[in-house]
């Protein structure tokens, strides 16, 4: 009785099981159904993959998950799915109302796409792009003949079309049945891309579709010479030459008794004896009765030559190529029934994938073989998976192919048809080559002998410009089958590659050159590329105008004149002209500078860069009224143009110290007033006044002391540079008195020495808050006096304001300041005084600093500050407490041609609760665009304790990219920085904001705002802070 129990609960838990897991299943669909409601579509699409993944055969999944696609919208998806469901389901009209809707939708918006790009024809008809845009529109639409139209008009316009593309082509070829205008193309194209084993098997059968079998061959076998094992050209050698018949290593028992004997009889005959016809012919025949079509095929392409018109061979022709004609087809026919009856059937889906991929048909035999592997696991039928993965890579589809042989790698590491195929698909997509290199030298171990991986090792080398171990490899091949045009083709490519390397290895020296020159150093420029001129025959035209331009950025002018010459000797050039014209100039050959000049001016008087070089050549040859005339005329021109208007300022100055060499004193003083009313520039401002300087000096020399004192002093009452003022008080110096005069003059030198010559205040504030609910106010002045050139002193006070919601703290500073100017470029600067604390005691502050700055370009700067920790560390806790704090900083700036920066700063903080704590910032940048630099920066801060009373973080590391955009007006200079950055301790992003605005109202006035908003973090909460300043420089004399 027990028996019969257990048997019928175990009965009972058979037939309920795969109701339980059509339930589990169900449940998928109805979750993405509400996904799908709330417009939750990719994740509504991860569910149905699920569903789909254990329904395979069930067109609900496909017709829901392309709803999905629609919506995203991804209508090539889309179409897919929804032809999918209709196959599955062909008498269901929502799904064919459905696709067509979907159709509908996507060849609307293909047509609009042909529409927008037929538009950008109209405007430009050389764009290539907007041909080829059109020609995939219409593949899409599958309206192959205007598609083929399109692609056509497209190759005209780019003649260096990619493989990818004259791949596509040639299927839309085949599709319209252009089969001779597929063979030219593909023909062309195996010289362009002669290592691209796809075209070479595309010609191959385009050669062998029109008969030209022996072409065919050598293409197929040239595909197989790069890529091993694909299985396109294997196929298509199959039916090209002789060799299809494969021995098998564990052939069955019935082929061993029935099958084997005869024909590879016949095949060791024809290795012996290839031109014996008649025992060809018994194999042909052996062949048929075995019904192996396919091999007798291609034997017969050996035969057909010689005996096209025998009868004998007509006969057997016909046979078998009508036989062929329907084989693949009926294959597909007939396996997709059995498939439909029984879709576990795993033979009839292992060959309709097969035919499919007879047929090229890659899409369809990749998807048998998906819909039938999803239902098993992955460890199973490995076969399959191996097919999946070839036929993926057959159809370019890489990353399923990787993803596919990589898991069976990991079932089967050591399976080296697996490791062959792993390290080809490297090859093919010159991906991850070093993966390839592994595993293709795993096979090499078992397999040294193997031709195909012998070549598809040489491939590989050459791709890593490894040439001397792709050499090896050659060889070895060479020697296994010396005569084979597949090593001789693959020789010829290394040899090619082999010219390639020694040709790229001349150009590298000429891009170090250029490189060079980009970063001024034009005499080193100069020296490589006479290395690279001499390991050149001959340079090219664009060559001679590169070496010309490097020998005149190195002040080689005759040598910059002679290749322009050559290059003008060849075939005239406007712009050329204008440099070997420039060159004159600069080589100071005023006479055929100018004979240049004036010829390109006239032939083009629009050319603004020209005249303002020939204005130049005139204030050379002193015909300073035609020089001016045309300085005049450019800067009426470009009154908008900031930057062009600055550059004539210059020129206009210079042209006044020409007017005073030729001792025309009242022009030269005419210019150098109007210049001083209209230059605002420092560097130009500078200039100006060493003309104006050098005009003094001529009155000297003239006699005229009256006019030349009046130059200096007016030049004194204008500079506020101490090196400036000292060289022009020199002069005064120097000038003669006399009489009473003198007298008078002696005893005001004595007075005025006590006296300064320079004297500057600054006024300024600060305003900082944050979200801590702490405050800080500070305003104050500081008042600057100059001595004897490079001594300055000074007073400066100021009152500053801390408070928070319980408490808050005055601290009024009196100190005085001192600066030395030690060098042109280097100054010492010190500060010593007495803080005074509402309801403390006073005390002693100081600080001093040395900073180094050239320009824009470079600065380096050290300071030590001993303060109140409190006027330092901005922290609400630290109101009530006095705290000594000593600051030490280091700080730097390096640009590098105006291109690329480097810069940084570091702090060090010790404190009288003996807590220390450094700060580092470091920023790495480039100019990007004209006016703006960006970068990394980062930053770290640690203290040697956590305090209490305020903030002393440890360890805190962020990294953050910055940028900084600069503007440039007549009186006022703008710039907005900011950052973003990611602190990884505490997973917190952060962000700061910043803006300055420096205006000059008057040329003794500058009046500077700075504004910042930050976001950090601070013990693991946000800190967002705000900080305004305002300070203005008055040069009161």
């Amino acid at each position: 009785m027990n028996k019969h129990i257990k048997i019928f609960f175990l009965f009972l838990f058979i037939i309920t099981l795969p109701i339980l897991s059509q339930n589990k299943y169900e449940a998928l669909k109805r979750q993405a159904v509400i996904l799908m409601s709330a417009g939750r579509y990719s994740e509504a699409i991860d569910q149905l993959n699920k569903y789909i993944a254990a329904n395979p055969r069930e067109a609900d999944g496909y017709h829901k998950r392309g709803l999905c696609y629609e919506q995203r919208p991804e209508y090539q998806y889309s179409v897919l799915d929804l032809r999918r469901a209709v196959r599955l389901d062909p008498k269901n009209s929502e799904i064919k109302k459905d696709l067509d809707r979907v159709i509908g939708i996507w060849h609307k918006q293909l047509y609009q796409k042909i529409d927008g790009h037929t538009r950008d024809i109209a405007i430009d008809p050389n764009n290539a792009f907007s041909y080829l845009e059109i020609g995939k529109s219409y593949r899409w639409l599958e309206e192959w003949r205007k598609a083929e139209i399109w692609y056509d008009e497209y190759l005209k316009r780019d003649d260096n079309a990619s493989a990818d593309e004259i791949i596509r082509y040639t299927e839309i070829l085949v599709k319209t049945g252009s089969l001779i205008k597929g063979e030219l193309v593909l023909k062309k194209n195996t010289i362009r891309y002669p290592d691209d084993w796809r075209i070479w098997s595309r010609y191959g059968y385009f050669a062998l579709w029109l008969g030209k079998y022996k072409v065919a061959e050598a293409a197929f076998k040239t595909s197989l010479s790069f890529k091993p094992f694909f299985q396109e050209a294997q196929d298509g050698l199959d039916l090209a030459t002789n060799k299809a018949y494969l021995i098998q290593e564990n052939p069955r028992a019935q082929e061993q008794v029935k099958y084997q004997n005869p024909i590879d009889k016949f095949y060791l005959l024809l290795d012996k004896d290839p031109e014996n016809d008649p025992i060809r012919f018994d194999l042909i025949n052996e062949l048929i009765a075995k019904n192996r079509y396919e091999e007798a095929y291609q034997q017969l392409q050996y035969l057909k030559p010689k005996h096209n018109d025998e009868d004998q061979f007509k006969q057997i022709w016909k046979t078998v190529t009508d036989y062929r004609d329907t084989t693949f087809n009926k294959n597909v026919e007939r396996y997709t029934a059995t498939i439909k009856e029984n879709p576990s059937d795993k033979e009839a889906v292992m060959k309709l994938a097969e035919s499919y991929a007879s047929l090229f048909y890659y899409d369809s035999a990749i998807e048998v073989l998906n819909e039938y592997l999803q239902d098993l696991p992955e460890d199973q039928d490995l076969d399959a998976r191996f097919k999946y993965a070839q036929y993926s890579a057959w159809n370019y589809e890489w990353a399923k192919a990787v993803e596919q042989i990589d898991k069976l790698l990991k079932a089967d590491p050591n399976n080296l048809d697996y490791q062959l195929l792993r390290g080809q698909i490297c090859v093919w997509t010159v991906q991850d080559l070093d993966l390839a290199e592994r595993y293709l030298l795993n096979v090499y171990d078992v397999r040294p002998q193997d031709l195909n991986l012998l070549l598809a090792l040489t491939s590989l080398y050459s791709w890593k410009g490894n040439l001397r171990e792709a050499g090896k490899y050659l060889d070895s091949a060479k020697q296994i089958a010396p005569n084979s045009p597949e090593v001789e083709k693959v020789q010829n490519n290394y040899e090619i590659q082999q010219a390639a390397s020694e040709g790229q290895k001349v150009f590298v020296i000429k891009n170090q050159a250029i490189r060079l020159s980009e970063q001024g150093r034009c005499e080193e420029a100069l020296a490589k590329y006479d290395e690279f001129r001499s390991k050149r025959t001959e340079l090219s035209r664009d060559e001679m105008i590169e070496y010309a331009a490097i020998a005149s950025c190195a002040k080689e002018y005759s040598l910059a004149i002679e290749y322009y010459d050559k290059v003008l000797s060849d075939q005239y050039d406007y712009k050329i002209a204008l440099y070997r014209a420039k060159n004159y100039y600069l080589k100071q050959d005023t006479t055929k500078a100018l004979a240049e000049l004036e010829n390109i001016s006239e032939s083009n008087p629009e050319d603004d860069e020209a005249r303002l070089i020939l204005a130049d050549t005139y204030a050379m040859t002193n015909q300073l009224d035609r020089s001016e005339l045309i300085y005049r005329e450019l800067k009426s021109k470009t009154k908008n143009d900031l930057q062009q208007q600055e550059l004539i300022n210059q020129r206009i100055v210079f042209l006044g110290k020409y007017y005073a060499k030729n001792k025309n004193f009242d022009k030269a003083e005419q210019i150098f007033e109007e210049m001083d009313k209209e230059i605002t520039n420092p560097d130009t401002r500078k200039d100006l006044h060493n003309c104006q300087l050098f005009l003094g000096d001529s009155y000297v020399i003239a006699g005229s002391y009256g006019d030349a004192r009046n130059i200096y002093e007016d030049l004194l009452n204008k500079t506020m540079d101490t090196s400036e003022v000292r060289i022009v008080k020199e002069r005064i110096s120097w000038l003669p008195q006399t009489g009473l005069s003198s007298g008078l003059s002696s005893l005001g030198n004595f007075f005025s020495s006590f006296l300064p010559t320079t004297m500057g205040l600054t006024p300024f504030s600060t305003y900082y808050s944050d979200n801590q609910n702490f405050r800080l106010y500070n305003y104050g002045m500081r008042l600057n006096l100059g001595f004897i050139g490079f001594l300055s002193i000074g007073a400066s006070w100021s009152k500053t304001n801390l408070d928070n919601p319980i408490n808050s703290r005055n601290f009024t500073q009196f100190k005085g300041t001192t600066e030395i100017l030690l060098l042109k470029n280097l100054n010492l600067s010190g500060n010593y005084g007495v803080l005074n604390i509402s309801g403390e005691s006073e005390r002693r502050i100081g600080d001093i600093s040395l900073r180094y700055e050239n320009e824009n370009d470079f600065s380096v700067a050290f300071s030590f500050e001993n303060n109140d920790a409190r006027t330092i560390l901005y922290y609400h806790n630290l109101m009530n407490i006095r705290l000594n704090a000593n600051y030490f900083r280091f700080s730097g700036l390096y640009n590098y041609n105006h291109i690329y920066g480097i810069s940084g700063f570091y702090n060090y903080f010790s404190f009288g609760d003996n807590n220390e704590g450094n700060d580092i910032q470091f920023r790495l940048g480039r100019k990007l665009i004209s006016n703006g630099f960006f970068g990394y920066e980062f930053y770290f801060s640690d203290y040697a304790f956590i305090s209490a009373s305020y903030y002393s973080p440890q360890n805190f590391v962020s990294h953050s990219i910055w940028g900084e955009l600069n503007w440039e007006f007549k009186k006022l200079k703008l710039k907005a920085s900011g950052k973003i950055g990611y602190v990884p301790k505490v997973d917190f992003i952060v962000n700061e904001i910043f803006g300055e605005a420096v205006y000059n109202p008057t040329l003794r006035l500058t009046i500077t705002v700075h504004l910042g908003i930050g976001n950090s973090v601070r013990y693991d909460s946000s800190y967002k802070n705000f900080i305004a300043s305002i300070f203005a420089l008055w040069g009161i004399y």
